[in-house]
């Protein structure tokens, strides 16, 4: 597991989105937070400017969707969510997820077997984020990645994970969520997401 300073974390990540990603600002929503709106409409500064109307459905899994963005084929495009898993055992899970042609949620395939993120305590001034490796979990379908919490996180309530880069479509796509343990205050249901690019 590596340390890597927060500071230079979130510069780097908020360089990033200025440079690619949506002009509309996706709320962010965290621990208590509140739901926003299940459908919306935005554009994007990478050389196209048409709007992509889409809404998160309900999760598989009885988790929290969290967008993560959307790939393009031809006049076409992919929406990408990650179901997030309330944190059991230490352990931090969440499921790829598309939406099928009818508007419901239904698994995608990753090609990547791990998929490196950093996690940062959000209850308590840690200073640097530690680096995690979510594994793949199940056999055929690389949909669910797992992540033990790092030791030196593991008495905190509620913690921020950044994913720097996840690849669907043949796109390179960034996101981030909040999650709490058990023992912390419950999570909403559903969200449109935290941030992605």
């Amino acid at each position: 597991m590596k340390c890597i300073d927060v500071g230079s974390t979130l510069l780097l990540f908020a360089s990033w989105l200025l440079l690619a990603g949506c002009d509309q600002a996706t709320p962010t929503v965290g621990v208590g937070g509140s739901d926003s709106p299940a459908g919306h409409s935005h554009e994007h500064r990478s050389g196209h400017a048409h709007v992509h109307p889409h809404s998160h459905q309900q999760p598989l899994h009885g988790g929290r969707i969290v967008a993560i963005g959307h790939s393009h084929h031809g006049s076409e495009e992919t929406h990408y969510h990650a179901e997030i898993m309330p944190v059991v055992d230490g352990q931090i899970t969440f499921h790829v997820l598309t939406e099928g042609a009818a508007g419901q949620s239904q698994t995608v395939r990753v090609a990547a077997a791990t998929i490196v993120a950093y996690v940062d305590p959000l209850d308590r001034d840690a200073g640097q984020a530690l680096e995690v490796v979510f594994s793949s979990e199940g056999n055929d379908d690389t949909v669910t990645f797992v992540a033990a919490i790092p030791e030196s996180l593991q008495d905190c309530k509620r913690l921020s994970v950044v994913v720097p880069k996840i690849e669907l479509g043949g796109e390179r796509l960034t996101f981030s969520f909040k999650t709490a343990t058990q023992d912390a205050p419950a999570l909403p249901g559903k969200t449109t997401g935290e941030t992605s690019t």
